[in-house]
């Protein structure tokens, strides 16, 4: 899997997998950006089916190698993790 660059600007977002196209959307309600007090998770999780009762049957398989937040402040997902399991580097193409 390969994501190209990710976009969000207020409650609009663009997306694009692979060959799959982009895919744009728009989160409801007035909400504008991302507000966390804790650890932000990304990754896969076991039993995804069980979990999101049955909305999505498998996570997301493939290598996020850059993520960007607020257009500048760049995180390396393995240098910067305060836990990670079955991290491996990303591939090269």
């Amino acid at each position: 899997i390969s994501l190209s660059p990710c976009f969000r600007d207020g409650q609009s977002g663009k997306l694009t997998v692979d060959d799959y196209g982009a895919k744009t959307g728009k989160s409801p309600g007035m909400m504008r950006q991302l507000n966390i007090n804790g650890p932000l998770y990304v990754g896969g999780m076991k039993e995804i089916a069980l979990h999101t009762n049955r909305q999505y049957m498998r996570g997301f398989v493939g290598c996020i190698s850059h993520f960007t937040l607020s257009t500048d402040y760049h995180i390396s997902l393995v240098d910067d993790a305060t836990d990670g399991k079955n991290i491996n580097t990303c591939g090269t193409k």
